[in-house]
């Protein structure tokens, strides 16, 4: 199990504001980038990956991340962008790779198409590309994150908040605590409870 995955610096505008994560990943069609890549790879609507929703409400969470541009023009108008009018270009760093730049000019195209946002692509080679998201991170960064063992415990405990390489700097010690108490039990109906909370939270 392999997630692609789109950071956010959440310490720094304007993606501190949660509201500008959502209007960002509704604008996201998921299903037409699994197309434009043609790979065999499948659309995930979820951090944690469908194959597993027998630990978690899959069902539940994934409207929460479906392509949704109304709601994620209305999200920008919230947060104080009307049809993106004044919203500073972003810088998306990306590794120097084929792939990571038809994904990245394909979100370019979908956050311009559907937010009417600038997005500077800025590609590096991979070792220049960790040492800056670990000294300063970019607004936006492409990675990927393969499961070391086929449980939500594996990508949930990315996003808490003393992961050193949780890149975007997420922390919400709610999130914490639901990540913790479910790796803590062995009851399948919590910590199916648990992760469903932890994502919405997350997502």
């Amino acid at each position: 199990m392999r997630n692609t995955y789109i950071g956010f610096n959440t310490t720094r505008k304007p993606f501190d504001n949660y509201l500008f994560r959502q209007a960002f990943s509704l604008a996201i069609n998921r299903e037409a980038l699994v197309k434009i890549k043609g790979k065999g790879d499948v659309a995930n609507h979820t951090w944690i990956p469908p194959s597993l929703s027998s630990l978690f409400d899959y069902e539940t969470l994934k409207k929460y991340q479906a392509y949704n541009p109304e709601l994620a023009r209305a999200k920008l108008a919230m947060a104080g962008f009307p049809d993106g009018k004044g919203f500073p270009e972003l810088e998306f760093l990306i590794p120097s790779r084929e792939d990571s730049k038809l994904l990245a000019e394909s979100l370019q195209s979908m956050w311009a198409k559907e937010l009417n946002v600038k997005i500077k692509i800025i590609a590096m080679e991979w070792k220049v590309f960790l040492s800056t998201l670990e000294s300063n991170p970019p607004d936006l960064f492409r990675l990927n994150w393969g499961a070391d063992y086929p449980d939500p415990d594996t990508f949930m405990q990315l996003f808490t908040s003393k992961n050193a390489i949780n890149y975007g700097k997420f922390s919400n010690l709610e999130y914490d605590r639901l990540v913790q108490l479910a790796a803590a039990t062995s009851d399948t109906k919590q910590r199916r409870l648990l992760y469903t909370q932890a994502e919405k939270l997350l997502t």
